[in-house]
């Protein structure tokens, strides 16, 4: 079972969530609208520790975690 873990700036808190697609999918859609209005934001992707996708504002990057996905992974 893979979990999804997110930190917010904002608040300082990071929360677990069971890993699911369509989270991603809003996430990835919520950083795609922000930098199609000119306020990009930043973004890191690891996975069970290990960066897949070093911190950067372009949601190009986001889909580079899939690479180090495995049925093995526990946390992204």
């Amino acid at each position: 079972m893979h979990f999804l873990k997110i930190y917010n700036p904002m608040s300082s808190k990071i929360t677990t969530e069971k890993y699911d697609v369509v989270k991603m999918e809003r996430l990835k859609h919520y950083l795609e609208t922000n930098a199609e209005r000119d306020n990009p934001k930043y973004f890191e992707i690891f996975v069970d520790n290990l960066k897949a996708v070093d911190k950067t504002n372009d949601p190009a990057c986001f889909d580079e975690y899939t690479m180090y996905m495995n049925e093995d992974s526990k946390v992204i």
